[in-house]
């Protein structure tokens, strides 16, 4: 009868699924199962021991695991705000009626309008030409109440290599249009089904 070879490997996953703890008497029991690995199993079982009391050890603080939850909320939460991604929403009555139309039609650009398409689309839902000015300052409004965030484009797509200056709605800008569709006949008819 052949002798089947057992490797060390193999050994280790069953002494980890039978034992609970690395005691003398575990250890003896496995020596004598396995005796090719008998220096190895008393170098884990040594090395076992070890980690586990210091682990366990009396100069180990206890977790306050409530404090270090509300730590890391807190953290993220001041991250997030940083990166403009929460925003305290502004009441809709804050933003006028001209400025919602300029958040409707930096809506319906889908954050690929400039100042200049967003005048256009403002001037489409008015019938009447939209004042660039106007427009400039309205934008200015929404970037402060963070309805709108503006970015730059890569000029490297850009006819002509320059960049542009594009505008995209925020949270607090979807609030307010939310709110403007139900008190503007103009931006509900814009807006169609925006939820």
């Amino acid at each position: 009868m052949t002798e089947q070879r057992v490797y060390w490997q193999d050994v280790l996953d069953k002494l980890m699924l039978e034992e609970d703890a690395p005691t003398s008497k575990a250890l003896a029991r496995w020596q004598n199962r396995y005796p090719q690995y008998r220096n190895n199993l008393r170098s884990f079982f040594e090395s076992w021991a070890a980690r586990r009391t210091a682990a366990e050890g009396p100069d180990r603080d206890p977790i306050d695991e409530e404090k270090l939850s509300r730590r890391g909320f807190e953290f993220a939460m001041s991250m997030l705000r940083r990166q403009g991604r929460i925003v305290d929403l502004a009441p809709a009555a804050d933003v006028k009626p001209f400025d919602q139309l300029v958040l409707t039609a930096v809506y319906l650009l889908r954050g690929r309008g400039d100042d200049m398409a967003v005048t256009d689309k403002v001037s489409a839902m008015r019938r009447e030409e939209a004042d660039l000015g106007a427009v400039f300052e309205s934008l200015g409004r929404l970037q402060r109440n963070a309805c709108i965030r503006p970015w730059n484009s890569d000029p490297k797509t850009e006819p002509g290599g320059v960049s542009k200056r594009y505008f995209t709605l925020m949270l607090a800008g979807e609030h307010a249009l939310a709110e403007a569709r139900v008190t503007s006949r103009v931006v509900a008819a814009a807006l169609g089904d925006f939820a």
